[in-house]
This record gives structure tokens, C-alpha cells and sequence, in this order.
């Protein structure tokens, strides 16, 4: 393609240097298409072109109801069955065909790996008129980002433990099944009040039961954090989150973890159990950071072996034992 915008960039003279007066005819030619070509490249890569709505608006055999959500490179609709069963019918673009195509193929493969109630079941996959796509159950709720963008709402302390809480529960079905998202955020998560729902796997990929990529959902988890903390934040905006936030030393740790700060977490274990003794429920804490007695199961750094870790706010021990922080056993 960028021989197709080098070339129309050239003027009538450039253009007649390239070849003889034999091939001028032929010459002239070429260069009408390729200035065709990248015009139609040009509106095809900057307008904001959707799959064709048929006469009848619908979608193999499924009435488009509903635009319900829309990314770069495919768009959502909500549809309904013959017996009236509420469905969500995935499909890429229609200028991003050939790129999606494997990006639908293998999130169709990562969620018929999964059976979880917060996670979309594939009913069935289609193409109609050249549009792939598939038909996914519908998942009650809104998401967090229009919560607190649309509906204004302030999240407290109660409903972002409990929200935090059943994320963590899916991310460690996913891990456990060896699936990385590698998109959660507020857009992608869906909340009815009472449960939550974790939403497109465009991005997800199939890991190593070993690999230490896991870790990428865990800067996604910090994030999604701080936004619900901060959606009950009226202060100053100038500062850092550290500064605005009301929040205690574990809390603090906890979250520097996770945005890699500090030494990131290793399993999604670890997050779950450091998460409820940083952020327990009814806001009543038990462990002080001070005290000797606030542990969190870590693993070393030299051996690799599990431990319980104490964590204090100046200086996070790393090694299981004196041997290992001074070099002295061998690397397992």
C-alpha cells in the first residue's frame, strides 16, 4: 500500500519519466488504478463503514435490533430468537474483514473452552453475504464505564469489594483454564447490581499453564480498581491517586502490585487472598501493616518456593530465608 501512495503522489511529469513513450498508454493506466485503489483505501480505512443492513435487517435469519456496542475492528447487536430468547450477535466490520476473521476464530475457540456463568456461551457461528460473525447469550447488566459515565453512578465501599471480588472469581476461572483476557476494563465489564459479567475476548489467548504472562491481566485489575475508587472522588484533581484516595497502607501496596510498582504478583491466588485482607468487607480491618502478623502467600525469588510473606510499607522481603537473599542455595 505503500507503493500505491507513493506513486500517486507523483506528478504528470514524474509519472511520464518512469517508462518510454511506448508505454505511456499502458503507464497512464496503472496509474489511474492505483490512484483508485488508494482512494478506495483511504475511505475504506478513515470512514466509519458498518456491515450492510439488508432490506430486511437482519443478520443470518436474526432481526438487528440494536447497536450495543462497537469497537474498531467488529460491532455488537442485540437480537432475539423465534422464541423470543435475548441473544448478542458478534461480527467484524466490513472493512476489517480479513484482519478480524482470525481474531473471531479464536475468540470463538477460547469461549467454547469456557463454561461459567459470567462468561458469554457460543450458540452458533455463521456467514451471511460474505460477513462472518456469531450468535453469543445475552448478558444482563451495564457497564461499569457507562455506570459512571451515563448514570452518574458513585460507587461505595461495599459494591466495589463485591465487584472486585466476583471479577477476581472470573479471572481465576480464566487463568485456571489457562485463557488470558487481556482486556479487562470498565467497558468489558458488566454489572446488574447483584452479579458481574466480563465481556469480549477479542483480545484473549490461550497460555502455558506456567507463564508468566498472566501477570498482564493483573495491570488491567489495577486499573479497573482505580476507576471504581474514583468514582466517588469529588477532591482536588491535581495530585497523584496516592495523594486524592482515601486509602490505608495495605490498600496502597495492594494496588502498586498490581500496576507493577512493586513487585507483581505471581497467580491470581495471591491477588484474591491479598485483595481481602487489604479491602475486607464492612471496611472493618484486622491486620495492621505494622504488625508482624500481616502475611500474604508470596513465592521467593531465588527458590521459587511458596511462603507465607510478610509486607510492610517500606520494605517488601522477597526471599523465603536468609540463604536465599544472600545467594548462597542454588537457583531450583
Amino acid at each position: 500500500m505503500n507503493f500505491v501512495l507513493l506513486f500517486c503522489s507523483l506528478t504528470t511529469k514524474e509519472k511520464e519519466k518512469i517508462g518510454s513513450k511506448f508505454y505511456k498508454r499502458q503507464g497512464n493506466f496503472i496509474f489511474k488504478t492505483l490512484e483508485k485503489m488508494n482512494k478506495a483505501f483511504v475511505d475504506l480505512k478513515y470512514m466509519n463503514i458498518h456491515i450492510p443492513l439488508f432490506k430486511n435487517k437482519t443478520l443470518n435469519g436474526y432481526p438487528l435490533m440494536k447497536n450495543i456496542g462497537e469497537g474498531k475492528w467488529s460491532i455488537c447487536y442485540y437480537s432475539e430468537t423465534k422464541e423470543g430468547m435475548p441473544v448478542v450477535i458478534k461480527c467484524s466490520k466490513k472493512h476489517w474483514f480479513f484482519i478480524k476473521k482470525i481474531s473471531l476464530n479464536r475468540e470463538v475457540a477460547i469461549l467454547s473452552k469456557t463454561n461459567h456463568p459470567a462468561i458469554p456461551k457460543v450458540i452458533n457461528t455463521f456467514v451471511d453475504n460474505g460477513i462472518e460473525g456469531y450468535i453469543m447469550d445475552f448478558k444482563p447488566g451495564v457497564t461499569l464505564y457507562d455506570m459512571v459515565f451515563k448514570k452518574h453512578k458513585k460507587f461505595q465501599y461495599d459494591e466495589i469489594v463485591d465487584i472486585f471480588n466476583k471479577v477476581l472469581t472470573v479471572i481465576a476461572y480464566l487463568h485456571e483454564n489457562k485463557i488470558l483476557h487481556r482486556d479487562i476494563k470498565p467497558k468489558n465489564t458488566l454489572w446488574n447490581y447483584t452479579e458481574i459479567s466480563i465481556i469480549d475476548f477479542g483480545f484473549s489467548s490461550m497460555l502455558r499453564e506456567n507463564s508468566d504472562l498472566y501477570k498482564y491481566d493483573f495491570l488491567y485489575l489495577g486499573n479497573l480498581l482505580l476507576f471504581l475508587l474514583y468514582s466517588n472522588y469529588e477532591g482536588n484533581p491535581n495530585g497523584s491517586w496516592i495523594e486524592q484516595l482515601n486509602l490505608t497502607n495495605e490498600q496502597i501496596i495492594f494496588i502498586k502490585r498490581l500496576l507493577w510498582i512493586l513487585p507483581e504478583h505471581k497467580h491470581i491466588t495471591e491477588v484474591q487472598i491479598e485483595f481481602q485482607i487489604a479491602f475486607p468487607l464492612n471496611n472493618v480491618h484486622i491486620y495492621d501493616i505494622n504488625e508482624s502478623n500481616y502475611f500474604f502467600i508470596g513465592n521467593c525469588l531465588k527458590c521459587g518456593k511458596q511462603y507465607n510473606r510478610e509486607l510492610s510499607y517500606a520494605n517488601d522481603k522477597l526471599f523465603c530465608s536468609k540463604e536465599c537473599e544472600q545467594g548462597n542455595l542454588p537457583l531450583c
